[in-house]
């Protein structure tokens, strides 16, 4: 496991490489059409919904928000969908619109573009080497915080878990 991360760093490492000496990696942005406003909704939405992580992650954290005695699950679960769904709506329609006028900016500032090549270059190799780094420490330290983890989203604030989870070692 250790090996396919290291190597999955290295690969980072290498993309951000290239596109950080690269002239071509960022295309021009007068040379690309708008596309129509359905068209990238379409495409976003599904690219969201063949995201398994985001799937993985609602069934891992979901859960310890929903309480059989606090009311029906449904409506649990439709109060809590609703408010992600706002706050996806807020994030990523903020990230939308500022997207759209950052269009005319790099087509006004072609320096812009060329900077913002090296720096996202900058950022890949950053993360490449963060993810080796951390990942060189001992593996002993990394258990003991994936466990301290796990056991804060298994028992919520007030509600203690069960002895005898799998997490205790029992």
């Amino acid at each position: 496991m250790q090996a396919m991360l290291l190597a999955g760093a290295a690969y980072l490492a290498w993309i951000g490489w290239s596109i950080w000496h690269s002239h071509t990696a960022m295309v021009d942005v007068q040379q690309v059409a708008p596309s129509a406003p359905l068209k990238v909704f379409r495409q976003a939405m599904v690219t969201c919904l063949l995201n398994p992580k985001a799937y993985l992650f609602m069934l891992a954290v979901f859960p310890q928000f929903l309480h059989p005695d606090d009311g029906g699950l449904l409506l649990q679960s439709t109060v809590l969908g609703g408010i992600i769904a706002l706050t996806q709506l807020g994030i990523y329609g903020t990230l939308a619109l500022a997207a759209a006028k950052s269009r005319q900016w790099l087509i006004d500032n072609p320096g812009a573009l060329s900077l913002a090549g090296r720096a996202i270059g900058a950022m890949l190799m950053m993360g490449a080497v963060l993810t080796a780094a951390t990942r060189l420490k001992t593996v002993n330290t990394a258990d003991v915080v994936l466990n301290l983890s796990v056991q804060s989203f298994c028992a919520p604030a007030g509600r203690p878990r069960a002895h005898g989870s799998p997490l205790d070692g029992h």
